[in-house]
């Protein structure tokens, strides 16, 4: 099975499938060989309920419909088992005799409203819904009148199948077996009318554990101790090898990328309570943390830092030592501007409208924070709110805050967060770039449009020279967009679940020792990178001068995430060497 990796930017990629942004975790699970798919368990699972005949009813799609499949039974047909068939792996199994004295069988995906989800949990894939009819209750002779087979998607968290019994109006956790060979899920159900979901658990993660610092260990830690990616830090995980049902409790004290399938590593000597004959690995191991509830209190309250003071610029360009043209750039166009007057420093075709990508996601931070809204403020996150591409791994139903929005946009240039982020500040998407278009028309910035908020559209417009004038206005008067536009990565953790995110910066130049020699003296204070296909890559960067000057590069139209920062770095230094400057 081959590996892909979830990167930690949307920069590169927010048009194509392979940039997303959130926990530092491989997204295909390996699974060791001791449990693949064992095809006498499968067989013996085919036989508890009779003899499945071959014929199957197809599921009915059409435009509009849900997948469905209804097989009804005679007082001819009761004797034979029969198969509802949604897809090669989801389906579900009637008994041989479980409907009598005859009736009809209906498994169907459902866009029902679920019921609130048992604590700790969260929904794994699409909801299902088995009924009977015809008959009141499954024979109480036949130990398995019915069991589903339900595809399973990729996750680290145990998995179950669960019903919601209709009749009672409570959920029920089922015996549910997992056959990784074929990544099903199986369960007998004993009611006759069920919505049938697969939930994940998000007290426990399934994989393989190491070791680490066997003869080095901090004294800051405790002795056992462990890192993980899922569980927050501070909190208390029982790790069990199910190899020899051994167990320790360790602390979670770090995080940091595993590869696929390793979900917890643990100190030397809590590795020691319960490794096997397998060397420095256990194959399998579940972790399972304290928390509880679906409003965890282990996860604090974010912390809104004040915005910092202003940043004004203090000095001024006065004139070019040596007359001549601009200096050299590949791209295909820019503009250096002089933050203080405004004055045009060298610029290339910078009256030419082009596509500008996520640049667009500064004037969306602009109008959110105009709307005064409390960046405590707790979001939901909803369907309505997912994109594609370049987006932040968030799950329906996940409690975020506004100020986890705002650094998910401005450090990863998360696409979705840009939409939960104005639906936050109570505006629709259509009334958030109508605020956009006027802020722009406020400022001056003609020849600036947009039509999302964030910038997946190439329709999103603007020349280098407008955006130069956007950034002197937004690095000034919006001081939290400079500051977290500098950041090298924004941490939060989902309040409901406690799962952790982690987004790296998508600027290359505050990650680079090389790009910042370019600049040769010049200090970094705030940035935004933007790509797609149509507008390839683009940028805007703004930097202190020694004496307090501001020098802002927009480029647009740059071939290679490297020629942008590199380029944007000389032409701020040629600025600098190129011109006087007032004290």
């Amino acid at each position: 099975m081959k590996a892909k990796q979830e990167l930690s930017g949307a920069g590169k990629g927010n048009r194509t499938p392979d940039s997303t942004l959130g926990r530092s975790r491989l997204t295909t699970k390996l699974y060791p060989q001791d449990m693949l798919f064992d095809r006498r368990r499968w067989r013996y699972v085919g036989y508890l309920v009779g003899i499945v005949f071959a014929t199957s009813i197809p599921a009915a799609v059409s435009a509009g419909t849900l997948p469905s499949t209804t097989v009804s039974f005679s007082s001819t047909t009761v004797v034979r088992s029969q198969t509802l068939t949604l897809s090669q792996y989801t389906k579900a199994i009637i008994a041989a005799n479980a409907m009598v004295p005859a009736g009809t069988v209906t498994f169907a995906r459902t866009d029902e409203p679920l019921p609130p989800l048992p604590p700790d949990q969260k929904l794994h894939g699409k909801p299902y819904r088995l009924t009977a009819t015809g008959v009141t209750a499954w024979p109480t002779d036949i130990a398995r009148p019915a069991y589903v087979q339900i595809r399973l998607g990729t996750t680290y968290n145990a998995r179950n199948i669960w019903i919601y019994d209709h009749a009672k109006g409570a959920w029920k956790k089922l015996a549910t077996k997992i056959y990784p060979g074929r990544n099903v899920a199986v369960a007998v159900v004993r009611v006759t009318d069920a919505t049938v979901v697969v939930l994940e658990d998000l007290k426990t993660q399934i994989g393989i554990a190491s070791w680490y610092c066997k003869n080095s260990c901090s004294s800051r830690y405790p002795t056992l101790h462990g890192t993980s990616n899922h569980f927050p830090i501070g909190s208390m995980v029982k790790v069990t090898n199910t190899l020899n049902n051994k167990s320790v409790t360790v602390k979670i004290i770090s995080r940091w990328g595993q590869p696929a399938g390793r979900v917890v590593d643990l100190s030397w000597a809590a590795f020691a309570k319960i490794k096997d004959t397998n060397g420095g690995l256990i194959k399998k191991v579940t972790v399972t943390s304290r928390l509880s509830g679906t409003s965890s209190t282990s996860v604090p309250a974010t912390k809104i830092p004040a915005a910092p003071a202003a940043d004004p610029a203090t000095a001024g360009a006065v004139a070019r030592i040596t007359p001549g043209g601009n200096p050299g750039s590949s791209v295909a166009a820019y503009t250096v501007m002089d933050e203080k007057t405004g004055k045009i420093l060298a610029e290339k075709m910078s009256t030419t409208p082009r596509s500008i990508a996520s640049i667009t996601k500064l004037m969306t931070a602009a109008i959110v924070l105009d709307t005064k809204v409390d960046l405590a403020k707790r979001i939901i996150y909803s369907k309505s709110d997912a994109t594609a591409y370049g987006y932040l791994r968030l799950q329906y139903g996940d409690d975020v805050s506004m100020y986890d929005l705002l650094g998910s946009l401005l450090v990863g240039s998360a696409n979705n967060a840009a939409t939960a982020l104005v639906r936050g500040a109570g505006l629709t998407q259509a009334e958030a770039v109508a605020k956009m278009n006027a802020k722009a028309a406020a400022w001056g910035l003609t020849q600036t449009h947009f039509v999302d908020v964030h910038g997946l559209g190439v329709g999103n417009t603007s020349t280098s020279h407008d955006i130069a004038k956007m950034a002197r206005k937004l690095f000034v008067s919006y001081p939290r967009i400079r500051a977290m536009t500098s950041m090298l990565k924004y941490d939060f953790v989902v309040k409901n679940t406690g799962v952790p995110h982690y987004i790296k910066t998508t600027d290359g130049y505050l990650t680079s020792t090389t790009y910042q020699s370019y600049a040769e003296g010049l200090k970094f204070a705030g940035a935004k990178t933007g790509f797609i296909d149509e507008a390839l890559y683009t940028y805007v960067i703004r930097f202190i001068a020694p004496n307090g000057a501001k020098i802002i590069v927009s480029i647009l139209g740059a071939d290679t995430a490297a020629v942008r920062y590199g380029d944007a770095a000389k032409l701020a230094a040629w600025a600098w060497k190129e011109y006087t400057w007032t004290e």
